[in-house]
């Protein structure tokens, strides 16, 4: 029987960009929406709402980029996505660039922006 378990092997190769931003997730099963929390030439950690199982393939679209990749770890609604190719060093300069432009609103800022539109439209009622 093969070991699962995951050994850490110490500091992570490649620098991670904190992104916070919309993006989608293409699997066999569904196409959820989630949180791109941050970034690497080799994978990403995500945050979505739909459960997602370890091995399994999945496309990751965000911002004007696509990579296709398998889920290594999950846990509660996180997960840890590993590309199969390393992303282009372009890719994650360009995302970067989008990012610092103002281009895209991050989560977090895009939930707070709807609550408030939400509770102002109400208001008006």
């Amino acid at each position: 029987m093969a070991d699962d378990r995951i050994i850490p092997t110490g500091r992570r190769t490649n620098s991670r960009l904190h992104t916070e931003i919309p993006a989608q997730l293409i699997t066999l099963r569904a196409n959820p929406r989630m949180n791109l929390r941050d970034l690497s030439r080799t994978g990403a950690h995500i945050e979505c709402d739909e459960a997602l199982v370890r091995g399994e393939d999945v496309v990751l679209n965000w911002l004007e980029f696509e990579a296709f990749g398998r889920v290594v770890w999950t846990l509660g609604k996180q997960a840890g996505v590993e590309f199969d190719e390393p992303l282009d060093p372009e890719v994650v300069t360009g995302t970067r660039q989008i990012i610092d432009s103002g281009q895209v609103e991050h989560t977090r800022q895009a939930a707070f922006s709807a609550a408030r539109d939400w509770y102002l439209n109400s208001r008006q009622i």
